[in-house]
């Protein structure tokens, strides 16, 4: 006590902390308890949203690269399909030519047996005529 009195504590010291804990546990349930509730909701939407946000951003990038696996997958698949396709394509178009060469061949080697044979014949006639018109023409010169 004797400390406490040169310090310059008296018996109202003790009716202060009394009434300092008693405005303390006031302001506590009145004040300090919804600042903590503020606090709180500023933290979730803060950063608890940016940390969602970060999880948000990583989700995406993966579906992005899910999408973009996808993306080359089909187009790899597709590009197959077309080469195929394009082989089955060219095969058929190619046999088909050598078809359309062949009748063109045959067509022409036919047409060049029907004229050989047109000025063969033509050939033949000028040739039985050509006795003929050797008389006549020394029948004519002796007239």
């Amino acid at each position: 006590m004797g400390i406490l009195t040169q310090l310059g504590i008296d018996q109202s010291f003790f009716y202060q902390f009394g009434v300092f804990i008693v405005v303390f546990f006031a302001l506590k349930v009145v004040l300090f308890n919804k600042l903590l509730t503020v606090i709180e909701i500023r933290e979730e939407k803060t950063t608890k949203l940016v940390d969602n946000a970060e999880g948000k951003s990583q989700e995406a990038e993966k579906l992005a690269a899910q999408y973009e696996e996808t993306i080359n997958t089909t187009h790899q698949e597709v590009m197959a399909k077309a080469s195929v396709a394009k082989e089955a394509f060219k095969k058929a178009e190619s046999s088909r030519m050598k078809e359309g060469e062949e009748k063109v061949s045959q067509d022409y080697a036919q047409k060049r047996a029907q004229a050989e044979s047109e000025v063969q014949s033509s050939k033949d006639a000028i040739l039985s005529q050509s006795n003929q018109l050797a008389n006549d023409l020394v029948s004519r010169l002796t007239q």
